[in-house]
């Protein structure tokens, strides 16, 4: 009978996890979504079962959840998901561990919920996605609170919430008043400094220069589309040709659709004989022609001469964003600096070489030389509009879930913040694959990593424009608000519509000139509670009294 209630238990907790995210949105799940848990997770309960059937229940959760991980690599995907299952059953003992001691878990619940989705955020390059905190995107005033806390705190409180109402369904706990009040308190806080954030940041934005964002849409195989590298050159050209109507100060393409490297250096000693020397021609008059800044996202290196062979090679190969001043100028280039472990690099290359044969397994790739260096310079650029001189950073890919690297985009060394808004080109066409009929088919990912994307912007007070490979291409404010409409473009208003459609939007990018406590302290909140987290797992490893496990043997009232 324990077992079934053990399986139970997990079983609905996942599926409330899942509930509370896009495409579902049932945010207010999000409040009981641990409850499962935490009554599961009694002193009665045997670890090893808490252990195993917690182990495996989470494994399935992150196999349902992010299914579109396997479309890249199957393989990767299972072994991605076999690793992200520790986190319930060591929250489960953890939990069983404290309610054993008597420890209240209105507030251990927050600090250990809180300090798992902190490990899951950096541990082999991080996964912040998914998180508690995320189930609130809809909710603006109660998102607010992240350029104080970041996402730890929206996860923070919610998750409170989950603990009070573990207390008073399992327990009998000392100082209930007390405690009902103290949340009541921090949600009433919560609410009431959104409503002022958001009073204050209508204030404080203005409207920044025109900005277009276009959107292609090829899903991505192992394969590639090399051999649509010519077509989807040309309709990138014509898509930014139409949103000249918009009169942009600067057009945005996504991220590696250009199929080619503009290497300055690489193409001077290919010559015109390279298609990608074309390419890179053709933009730079384009650029200058119609006077527009333009943001591109293609492969960057550095060129190699080899006088035997009479060729030129590009090695050190990256992912990059280049950057033309509307005078057609290439500026310097933007590399990206976080890359995506076993999709953009296997670690142990050069260390430890047969472990990175066995890692190469796993990745999308059957050849061993897509291997991608980092960037080290976090590059920012001046658009000269006529209503003034701005400054703003390009983020590359899923740059967006990184938060310390964002920080130190928009902020410098002494806090003073150094750009005006963010630009995130992203290529999402691995998540997304064509039927039968030829139709694009999007996964959930593409709207979540949206999603993600718009807390950077709460976090910093900052805009930013997405353009995105298959969608989603949007403008996101700096309260958090992902906006519906543009002033011009072929893209449907409606955000969520934009998933698996090519076309283009134009707008404003809002500008906001404030900074923020979080852009200056960063995540203190997430490192104290992963401080705190691996001290309580080491002691819930400990065997508990017997007679301890009896007196807290109670039945839920």
């Amino acid at each position: 009978m324990s077992i079934i209630r053990i399986i139970c238990g997990y079983a609905l907790t996942g599926v409330f996890l899942t509930l509370i995210q896009p495409p579902f949105d049932m945010y207010m799940l999000a409040w009981v979504s641990f409850l499962p848990m935490a009554f599961i997770s009694s002193p009665a309960m045997k670890k090893r079962w808490l252990i195993l059937f917690g182990y495996i229940s989470c494994v399935l959760y992150w196999l349902v959840n992010i299914y579109w991980l396997c479309l890249p690599t199957t393989l990767g995907c299972i072994t991605f998901c076999l690793y992200m299952g520790i986190y319930w059953p060591l929250l489960s003992i953890c939990i069983r561990y404290c309610r054993a001691r008597g420890l209240g878990l209105t507030f251990i619940l927050p600090v250990l919920i809180v300090g798992a989705e902190a490990w899951q955020s950096c541990i082999f390059g991080g996964f912040s996605w998914r998180l508690l905190g995320h189930s609130m995107y809809k909710c603006i005033t109660m998102i607010q609170v992240a350029d104080i806390l970041g996402v730890a705190g929206i996860t923070f409180y919610i998750a409170m919430v989950n603990g009070l109402l573990a207390e008073l369904m399992l327990e009998h706990p000392r100082n209930k008043e007390f405690k009902v009040t103290l949340v009541a308190a921090v949600i009433i806080a919560v609410m009431f400094y959104g409503e002022r954030q958001l009073d204050r940041t209508e204030k404080s934005m203005k409207a920044g220069p025109m900005i277009a964002s276009l959107q292609t849409n090829e899903p991505l195989t192992i394969d590639g589309i090399g051999f649509k590298a010519d077509d989807i050159f040309e309709d990138m050209i014509a898509m930014s040709s139409e949103s000249l109507e918009s009169s942009p100060a600067m057009i945005v393409w996504p991220e590696t659709m250009v199929l080619n490297t503009f290497d300055s250096q690489y193409l001077d000693l290919r010559g015109s004989a390279y298609r990608g020397y074309e390419f890179e021609h053709i933009v730079r008059i384009f650029s200058m022609n119609s006077g527009v800044a333009m943001v591109i996202g293609a492969t960057g290196g550095t060129a190699e001469y080899k006088p035997q062979s009479n060729t030129v090679a590009l090695k050190d190969r990256t992912n990059a964003a280049y950057v033309y001043d509307s005078d057609g100028r290439q500026l310097e280039r933007y590399d990206k600096i976080h890359l995506v472990p076993f999709g953009e690099f296997v670690p142990f290359k050069y260390s430890w070489p047969w472990l990175y044969n066995i890692l190469m397994k796993f990745t999308p790739y059957p050849e061993d030389d897509f291997s991608l260096l980092p960037g080290k310079e976090f590059t920012t650029y001046n658009l000269a509009t006529p209503q003034g001189n701005y400054r703003y950073a390009i983020i590359i890919c899923y740059e967006d879930t990184v938060v310390p690297l964002n920080r130190k985009f928009v902020v410098d060394a002494n806090g003073v913040k150094r750009v005006d808004w963010l630009v995130n080109i992203s290529n999402d066409g691995w998540f997304s694959w064509r039927n039968d009929e030829g139709d694009v088919v999007p996964t959930s990912e593409l709207f979540q990593h949206a999603v993600i994307c718009s807390f950077r912007a709460v976090e910093n007070r900052v805009g930013i424009v997405r353009s995105v490979n298959t969608g989603v291409s949007c403008f996101i404010e700096p309260t958090g608000r992902i906006k519906y409409g543009s002033a011009a473009g072929t893209l449907p208003g409606k955000v969520t519509e934009r998933q698996g459609v090519s076309g283009w939007l134009a707008d404003n990018i809002v500008v906001d000139d404030r900074v923020t406590f979080f852009s200056r302290h960063g995540q203190w909140l997430d490192y104290l509670a992963g401080i705190f987290f691996w001290p309580i797992i080491i002691l819930s490893f400990q065997k508990l009294p017997k007679k301890e496990i009896e007196a807290k043997n109670v039945k839920v009232r």
